[in-house]
């Protein structure tokens, strides 16, 4: 196998070959193919497990007495999904879970990512200028009402 894998790293660039000329390689695709067929098959039982298995399903049709149309219905009885089989996968599939504040912030990259780099900051600063510019205009007419430039008046001091 480790001949084999060498190969296929070396000479077929990491290609698996199952008809390769070399008989290593060869049977290092047929073994490495294998195990994964088998890894899904497995994957499977216990996504099977997870859910509940099917005991029965039965079919019912039935004519209504007031419309005379046919109706069918299909009933589905599941045995009772095992969490034990949902948590052995979960580990599996992610053996370093994250919080939620983790997985968060990378969905929120991931979404930034998508619509460029810098989209949200375009997208406040017109709104932060104007905001910025109407906060001046109303400061300048303040000092223009006080008549001294230097601030805002805020009434009578209060007496001590």
């Amino acid at each position: 196998m480790s001949v084999g894998e060498d190969v296929v790293e070396e000479k077929q660039g990491e290609r698996l070959d199952v008809d390769s000329s070399a008989p290593c390689a060869a049977l290092y695709a047929r073994v490495t193919r294998a195990r994964a067929a088998a890894a899904v098959r497995a994957t499977g039982s216990i996504e099977e497990a997870a859910r509940g298995a099917v005991v029965s399903e039965t079919y019912r049709t039935w004519t209504d007495p007031i419309t005379g149309e046919t109706g069918r219905e299909r009933r589905i009885r599941r045995r009772p999904g095992d969490r034990r089989a949902s948590a052995w996968l979960l580990v599996r599939l992610d053996p370093e879970p994250k919080s939620l504040d983790e997985l968060l912030d990378e969905e929120d990259v991931r979404i930034r990512a998508e619509r460029g780099e810098n989209s949200m900051e375009r997208a406040l600063t017109p709104h932060l200028q104007e905001l910025a510019a109407r906060l001046q205009k109303t400061l300048a007419q303040y000092e223009e009402e006080d008549g001294l430039g230097g601030g805002i008046d805020l009434g009578p001091e209060p007496a001590n």
